[in-house]
């Protein structure tokens, strides 16, 4: 972000710029064990060893809810049983659920995330853009593996094919191949 104000849109000058570090509570993350896994998916009526995937944000156009599920379609394919648990709120909601997927909950807006990222094998992020996506670092504390876009939040933090994998902007088939 502190790149984009400077270089990119040229709002200021660097030395004008301060970084201020991300600062989240992640103990609750870390306390995910699989007590709280198993209560997780039975909260959401998952059964165990079912493919859990979560999407966690606003549901508005730059964070591309719509190519996550096209994307969910795509790993049903191959895990019919596949549950993805979204989880926000926002103007892209209704039409969404209008969809119809199969094997996706919606769960509105909810104050509870390791709730829900306890439930999950992976977390998604299919974002046009992300400054600092917190529920990459609230997934990657929680030890869940993160598919992200290849921008530049998510850049910083995935380390690609050890915590998570990135994929192609607006690709189904591409954020299906590594959800896979």
């Amino acid at each position: 972000v502190a790149r984009d104000l400077v270089e990119r849109y040229r709002i200021a000058p660097a030395a004008k710029v301060t970084v201020v570090p991300v600062g989240i509570p992640l103990a609750p993350f870390l306390a995910i064990d699989a007590a709280r896994r198993a209560a997780a998916r039975a909260a959401f009526g998952i059964a165990p060893g079912t493919p859990v995937g979560v999407l966690a944000g606003r549901l508005v156009p730059v964070k591309e809810p719509a190519v996550a599920l096209d994307a969910w379609r795509w790993v049903r394919t191959a895990f019919p049983d596949a549950t993805l648990l979204v989880a926000g709120d926002g103007p892209l909601r209704a039409p969404l659920e209008r969809r119809g997927d199969a094997g996706v909950q919606f769960l509105g807006w909810r104050d509870d995330v390791p709730g829900f990222v306890a439930a999950a094998d992976v977390v998604l992020v299919p974002s046009r853009w992300e400054g600092m996506p917190y529920i990459v670092l609230e997934a990657l504390a929680a030890a869940r593996p993160v598919v992200a876009t290849r921008v530049d939040g998510a850049r910083a933090l995935i380390e690609e094919g050890r915590t998570g994998f990135l994929a192609e902007l607006e690709s189904p088939p591409s954020i299906a191949a590594a959800l896979r």
